[in-house]
């Protein structure tokens, strides 16, 4: 009896020997690869497209693979091979390290720009002057591109990670198929028909208004100027046409820019400018999207940031004579 129980506990023993050791036979198909930061490695079994169980990827590590480092990156695997040997060879150093990056709520085409010069992703201008009509792969897959003078208004504020060896097309790809799943398959067909106009309105009011509360108001008295043809009068689209980023966007140039000619000029020209002038948050999208109807025409921010709304001019003189001192 004892005898038999022996040979059981090898032979159980033996069949969780082998169970583990096979792990390192699973074959990893040739690809590329990309390990986000922190990634542990029993978590390389989903991401190699392994998916063996977890307790045998686990004890491979633990048994055959101690001195494996996992490192955070982009792996090109150039062709199928047992894991074993990736890991040796790889999966060992990332054939590219990978850029995290974090566009904010209200940056413009002018702010990521200087923002990535920095990090030496890209060249000055670079982003500025793309056109979705010089990518024509990127227009098929994301037809909502069509037509489009710029960029603007598609780059999802959000934290980003992107192959450092990337060029502005694989760039482009990415940060447009975030902006395609967070906002726009969200929509129904008849807001997808507007969306665009939206898309505007929703970058103005993301420069124009910070408290999440008030956003929905001001897009409605921004829509109810549109609605009668008044002027947007809208300061932070003074800064658009005059190509300043966010931080330079004081009231100083805004004064200094209230005569320019130019199409973003809501001071002057009416209806929406051409194009976003910033980068809104899914927040304020919504907020446009579902905008409060409202007879208010006039809006201030006094020196604490507080709103205060007039329904006609002699009202909102009289608000700026209260909160503007």
């Amino acid at each position: 009896m004892k005898k038999l129980i022996f040979i059981l506990l090898l032979a159980s023993l033996g069949f969780v020997w082998y169970q583990v050791t096979s792990v390192g036979s699973a074959v990893v198909p040739k690809g590329q690869y990309s390990v986000p930061n922190g990634t542990l490695f029993p978590q390389l079994n989903d991401l190699l497209g392994i998916r063996v169980s977890d307790w045998r990827f686990r004890a491979y590590k633990k048994f055959y693979a101690q001195d494996f480092e996992l490192k955070s990156g982009t792996f090109q695997v150039s062709e199928d091979m047992p894991l074993s040997k990736a890991l040796e060879k790889d999966l060992k150093t990332p054939a590219y390290t990978d850029l995290n990056f974090m566009i904010l709520p209200g940056w413009s085409l002018y702010d990521i720009d200087a923002f990535l010069v920095q990090k030496n992703f890209m060249k000055s201008g670079e982003l500025i002057s793309a056109v979705p009509a010089k990518y024509p792969r990127l227009v098929k897959k994301y037809p909502f591109l069509e037509g489009k003078k710029s960029f603007e208004g598609f780059v999802y504020p959000d934290t980003h990670r992107i192959r450092q060896g990337a060029d502005l097309e694989e760039f482009l790809f990415t940060i447009i198929g975030v902006f395609q799943d967070r906002i726009y398959s969200k929509l129904t067909p008849i807001q997808q028909k507007n969306f665009y106009s939206t898309l505007i309105l929703a970058s103005i009011v993301e420069r124009e208004e910070r408290d999440p509360e008030q956003k929905a108001e001001v897009a409605g008295v921004l829509s109810g100027r549109l609605a009668i043809r008044m002027n947007l009068g809208a300061d932070a689209t003074i800064c658009y046409a005059l190509q300043l980023g966010s931080k330079a966007c004081t009231p100083a140039k805004i004064v200094d820019g209230l005569a320019t000619d130019s199409p973003y000029n809501t001071r002057k020209i009416a209806g929406l400018p051409p194009t976003p002038i910033s980068n809104p948050s899914r927040e304020t999208w919504l907020a446009t999207l579902f905008l409060k109807k409202t007879d208010f025409l006039y809006y201030l921010h006094d020196s604490e940031g507080a709103i205060h709304y007039a329904k006609t001019n002699e009202e909102h003189n009289s608000n700026k004579r209260k909160y503007l001192k």
